[in-house]
């Protein structure tokens, strides 16, 4: 028997190079498609611009200027609000003061709390003896 060529043999590389002339070609044709969308958007804007040019009525110089919707603005001024805010929680933060007097419940600053609490000492956990299981 005489001995069969394998046409799937694995060449490892490109036995022949790309055909130059199918991929100019390709290559043309998106070029000149891409040229022509843009001609013709190019013409698009230029008709649609000289529309409105010409429906466009010049304004006049009697128009009255925008005004303001009546209503509530309510908030004018925002970072003077922050500022009022923010001195607003440091004075509660920072003084001493009632906040349910029937209960006995005061507010103090922090920084007296933080001395009181040293002063007091904090709550400690008794020894865990581990013969006591």
């Amino acid at each position: 028997m005489s001995e069969q060529k394998d046409p799937h043999k694995n060449y490892g590389y490109e036995v022949t190079d790309a055909r130059f002339k199918p991929i100019f070609i390709a290559g043309l044709m998106l070029f000149s498609v891409v040229a022509l969308a843009l001609v013709f958007i190019y013409g698009l804007f230029g008709f649609f611009g000289s529309m409105r040019a010409d429906k466009m009525a010049p304004s006049s110089p009697l128009a009255m200027e925008r005004q303001l919707p009546d209503g509530p603005r309510l908030q004018v001024d925002p970072n003077l609000d922050w500022q009022i805010f923010n001195a607003r929680q440091d004075s509660v933060l920072n003084s001493a003061g009632w906040v349910v007097r029937e209960a006995g419940v005061v507010r103090i600053p922090i920084e007296r709390a933080m001395q009181i609490a040293l002063q007091r000492g904090f709550p400690v956990r008794p020894d865990y003896d581990e013969d006591e299981k």
